[in-house]
């Protein structure tokens, strides 16, 4: 039997050191089992919003989705979460 296997291995590698994450540990599961983020950790004030802009939310979604949808559906509930908050994120999302 013949079998196609994918792998973005270095993708992911790319991934991490381009958000400064090349340090962090891996897990078993893809977002912590009954984790709640919701619209109340969105900063509120114009000064929270100003320190969250300095963090490029947006590019580590988008790069998280193309692996969703690529090779990792594993990923993709929490990746549709973190989604949600594209718009004024926290720093718990």
């Amino acid at each position: 039997m013949h079998s196609i296997s994918l792998s973005q291995k270095h993708y992911v590698e790319d991934i991490l050191e381009r958000f400064h994450m090349s340090d962090c540990k891996p897990v078993g599961t893809p977002m912590e089992p009954g984790l709640r983020l919701s619209a109340s950790q969105c900063p509120a004030t114009d000064e929270d919003k100003q320190a969250m802009a300095s963090v490029p939310y947006i590019n580590a979604v988008g790069a998280l989705m193309y692996l969703a949808i690529a090779t990792r559906p594993d990923i993709s509930f929490a990746v549709s979460v973190l989604s949600r908050f594209n718009s004024n994120p926290g720093p718990d999302h």
